[in-house]
């Protein structure tokens, strides 16, 4: 019992310095104390009011922390913030039903406050009523605060004469706490009982006491609470007539930094109340200075309101010519308040309109411009054209229709709405009808061209086409008529037979006054579709102009890309009506050259199927064909149709050895099983480097990949860095200890880099039973027997734990070493700390205590001098050795499975490791979250197959792949980058 009184003590009264400003960290660690003290006192101990009282308040404090923390975060208040109130509730109610006591005072106090604050209003009601009828002896604060806590239920409730009533009673008495706050709900009570002079002289009364908004504590000003009532004084004075007099009044009594806001205030509720001039005299006052920007912009827009209110046309448009400029010259910050007032820029000029609708003024035309001139609306656009027009205003009409076409044309046709479809149309016809209008030729002909560029499958587009060729035609223009002319020829635009008939005369007729006969042949072509009566001529001509340039452009080696993609086009155009096999074959074989050049897949598959398909094709041209195909599907990385295609061809051109990992590797990067190819290519080939690569590559790939070691480490063998590297992967994935033994280490390959690594697993294996040795093992103080032998066998382990140390150091392992050494250094710090802390034996006097206190120290020193000396040398070794830039880089650089033996090695020493290195250790660790998962890679696979040819695209998908492990796919795409910078086929 002493015991628990003893800590009872030191829980109370040890912390007290600190009470008033405890963490939630060390709050929750103080509760936790006393919460298993509470557990073993009695309902009539003594002690167990103190411990309530103080656990309610450590509770009713960490509440108060999370609370902030809460609404800093979330915004409101959470799960963890409740359950403190309601646990610090219950430990204040059971506190104080005892005999009454002073410091129940500040239990009750803090009790209501809880009450209120978890809406437990009939519980703090109940409260409040107890303490006013003064059954208890309670301080006159707690008094106040009962009084005012009733008064502010019933001003909840809306019973204002009861608030009326209870407010003025607890006003009454000098102690009452938060007297400020009680002042400004009885001001509120006049408000809410119609008695507006009352409320507003109250307030004012409230803030011209400064007293009320002080700290007495620390003389801190409560500015949120000032301002708070400024603008309840501001909304009390509203509701009578406002004069100067009454500004001056409210900016006497306000905080200086927040006099322009307070005004905003007053003027917005001026302005709600429809006092529209009082509501401009306010606003010019808060305008006076404003503190942003967005202040600026915002007494415009309001300034603009107001006028157009009480029918001030001319200065509705100079305020929001103004903020148009302001805004367009200096920005607006921050967003938020800067899209409210451009809504409200957009609302009063969009009321305005539709109050304007049939007869528009000048002013509103004038609004509209302000407002599209800074922000590009398509629909405020078109109807400040409308008006433009309405106002015989054709230029300003003209800008606005193109503005908001312009706008539109961005979006796409199926991506418009029904009404952006209907005011994209009608700002294209307006824009020629206003220049029809205006009887301006130049005007008239820019907007044909408009509205051609920008709505071509139009209702009115034929007819503006037709119109728009004519006249290029009659100004001698022919060979832009000849491509109009084309154009309406072949239907573009859904236009009439009579027309088109004409339009195919006229372009043939274009050609020859522009002297362009070339273009002749590619006319034909494409009119004689659309012609069938003349569609065999057509051809004709066309097929043997494009033969002859295609010809030049395959025969010159000065032709570009940009050459083969014009020839590739017009070769496309050939109609094979009528043509020989031999003319087939070559224009087939040539759109796949072409195609090659200019890296046009699609094109090469079907040109490839379109040779394939000629009856009597030579082998030699149908292996051609095949080729090309694979080729295309290699390029589109789809590889089981690469791999499909090659199966069926001969591939002379490579040996046995080089056809078998050819099809291999395709089939490796299908998912197919690629073995029967790569043992055939181990039996064929002489390259015992790729020999090598290829059995490493089967028994990564196998099920069982230890079972296939067995099988082909012979090829390995001669390779010590590659068969080692193999035998750890395996280990990383089955964990055979065993195998990885004899593989690594009983072979002779502990010298390689993965033997290397293996040992130190092996070392930390063996090291980890003597480190749980040690730190299971207890200093037992119960008697000196047990202790000699806990002492004894303490020491035992941690000399086992140096042994282990001077094995590290021999080995040169910078990791082995700081295990041991971390390990070591907490075994010292460990058996110091349990010597210090033996107990004392009994029936020893103060100074035997002291003494026998001082002899542990003594005892225990050694022990923590060696830890200390442990510990500079861990720190040297971390820094020396540089230990967290080198696990970082090991750790980027590995790769597959042997990522995870690395990943297992940091958490051993993230384990062993003391406090100041494990976050490091930790984030080291983490890296490996870092790993590119399978949508990443499937992600730049999609890439790479959208743009075959980007090298870019190729290497981000390579570093992936080079991430997870793919030797083969990184193999195969470090081929594809050579093949692609060095111009040649893959």
């Amino acid at each position: 019992m002493h015991r628990i009184a003893s800590l009872i003590f030191c829980l109370l009264f040890g912390f007290s310095v600190l009470a008033e400003k405890l963490d939630t960290e060390t709050n929750t660690v103080v509760i936790d104390k006393l919460e298993k003290v509470l557990m073993n006192l009695s309902r009539g101990d003594e002690t167990r009011e103190s411990v309530l009282l103080r656990l309610g308040d450590l509770y009713s404090e960490r509440a108060r922390l999370r609370f902030m923390n809460d609404m800093e975060a979330e915004g409101k208040i959470g799960r963890g913030t409740r359950l403190d109130r309601e646990r610090a509730i219950t430990l204040y109610e059971e506190a104080i039903q005892g005999p009454f006591q002073a410091s129940h005072n500040a239990a009750i106090l803090q009790l209501g406050y809880l009450y209120v604050a978890q809406e437990h209003y009939s519980k703090a009601q109940a409260l409040y009523a107890q303490v006013v009828a003064r059954k208890k002896p309670y301080s006159n604060e707690v008094y106040g605060s009962a009084l005012a806590g009733q008064a502010s239920e019933a001003f909840r409730l809306a019973k204002y004469e009861r608030a009326r009533t209870l407010y003025d009673k607890a006003l009454q008495i000098k102690e009452l706490p938060k007297r400020g706050f009680a002042l400004n709900r009885r001001a509120w009570v006049a408000f809410h009982s119609g008695q507006y002079k009352e409320a507003a002289d109250r307030m004012f009364g409230l803030l011209s006491e400064p007293q009320f908004f002080t700290n007495p504590t620390n003389g801190s000003v409560d500015v949120a609470f000032q301002e708070e009532s400024a603008r309840d004084l501001a909304a009390f004075l509203a509701r009578g007539q406002v004069t100067e007099r009454e500004i001056k009044k409210l900016l006497s009594v306000s905080p200086e930094q927040s006099k322009q806001e307070i005004l905003q205030s007053f003027s917005r509720e001026l302005d709600r109340l429809g006092k529209k001039q009082a509501a401009l005299m306010v606003l010019k006052r808060a305008q006076t200075n404003p503190d942003s920007q967005a202040e600026k912009l915002e007494g415009h827009i309001r300034f603009a309101q107001l006028h157009y209110d009480i029918a001030k046309n001319q200065e509705v448009v100079s305020e929001l010519e103004k903020l148009a400029t302001l805004w367009k010259s200096e920005g607006c910050e921050p967003e938020a308040d800067c899209e409210q007032i451009r809504v409200r820029f957009r609302k009063l000029v969009t009321d305005w309109g539709r109050a304007e609708e049939e007869h528009p003024s000048r002013h509103l035309v004038r609004s509209y411009v302000a407002y599209v001139n800074v922000f590009p609306e398509y629909d405020m656009a078109y109807w400040g054209a409308q008006a433009a027009r309405k106002n015989y205003d054709w230029k300003t009409a003209q800008r606005l229709y193109r503005m908001s076409s312009d706008l539109l044309a961005r979006i796409s046709d199926t991506a418009r709405t029904a009404s952006q479809r209907r005011i994209f149309e009608g700002s294209l016809l307006g824009d020629v009808e206003v220049a029809e209008l205006a009887k301006d030729t130049d005007a008239r002909d820019e907007a044909y061209q408009r509205y051609l560029k920008l709505n071509p499958e139009g209702s009115y587009a034929p007819t503006v086409r037709y119109q728009k060729v004519k006249l290029l035609y009659d100004k001698g223009q022919y060979r832009n008529a000849a491509d109009g002319f084309l154009e309406i020829a072949l239907g573009s635009g859904g236009s009439n037979p009579e027309i088109q008939n004409k339009a195919a005369d006229l372009a043939l007729d274009s050609l020859v006054l522009a002297k362009e006969p070339h273009k002749i042949e590619e006319y034909a072509n494409r009119l004689s579709g659309r012609f069938p009566n003349r569609s065999a001529e057509f051809q004709r001509i066309s097929r043997q102009s494009v033969t002859n340039q295609v010809a030049l452009v395959i025969n010159n080696p000065k032709s570009d890309e940009s050459d083969a993609e014009d020839a590739l086009k017009k070769l496309k155009s050939v109609k094979l009506d009528g043509a020989t096999t031999a003319e087939q074959i070559a224009l087939f074989k040539n759109r796949i050259a072409l195609a090659e050049k200019t890296r046009d897949l699609d094109e090469i598959e079907r040109s490839s199927q379109g040779l394939l398909q000629i009856r009597g094709l030579p082998e030699s041209d149908k292996e051609f064909a095949l080729s090309r195909r694979a080729w295309a599907a290699e390029m589109r990385l789809d590889f089981g149709k690469a791999y499909a295609i090659y199966k069926t061809m001969k591939l002379s051109q490579l040996s046995s050895a080089d056809r078998e990992v050819k099809l291999g590797v395709l089939a490796d990067l299908a998912g197919r099983n690629a073995t029967p190819h790569y043992e055939a290519f181990l039996k064929l080939s002489r390259n015992s480097t790729a020999v090598q690569s290829v059995a490493a590559r089967l028994i990564r790939t196998a099920n069982n990949p230890s079972k296939a070691f067995n099988k082909y480490e012979g090829y390995l063998k001669a390779n010590a860095s590659l068969y080692s590297l193999v035998a750890l992967e395996i280990y990383a994935q089955d964990r055979d200890y065993q195998a990885a033994e004899r593989r690594l280490i009983k072979s002779g390959m502990g010298r390689t880099s993965a033997g290397a690594v293996f040992s130190r697993i092996a070392f930390f294996q063996s090291f980890d039973q003597s480190r749980k040795a040690l730190i299971t093992q207890p200093v037992n103080g119960s008697s000196t027997a047990v202790l000699a032998t806990s002492l004894r066998r303490y020491l035992n382990n941690l000399s086992d734990v140096e042994q282990f140390g001077l094995k590290a150091v021999r080995s040169g392992d910078p990791l082995a070493q700081f295990a041991t050494l971390s390990v070591a250094q907490a075994g010292y710090a460990r058996l110091a700390e349990s010597i210090q802390n033996l107990p004392i034996p009994r029936g020893l006097n103060s100074k035997a205590q002291k003494e026998y206190r001082t002899q542990l120290e003594s005892q225990a020193e050694p022990y923590q001098k060696k830890s200390e000396i442990l510990d500079q040398k861990v720190k040297e070794l971390w820094k020396k050795a540089d230990l967290e830039d080198e696990l970082e880089k090991t750790l980027a650089s590995s790769q597959g499975p042997i990522r995870r033996l690395f990943v297992d090695q940091v958490r051993y020493l993230e384990t062993v490791a003391s406090t100041r290195y494990k976050s490091d250790l930790s984030d080291i660790r983490d890296t490996d979250s870092k790993s590119p998962s399978a949508s990443h890679i499937q992600e730049a696979k999609r890439n790479v197959q959208a743009d075959p040819f980007n090298t870019g695209r190729i290497n981000k998908l390579k570093e992936l792949l080079q991430q997870a492990g793919d030797e083969t796919f990184v193999g195969y795409l470090d081929a594809r980058i050579q093949s692609i910078e060095g111009g040649r086929r893959l």
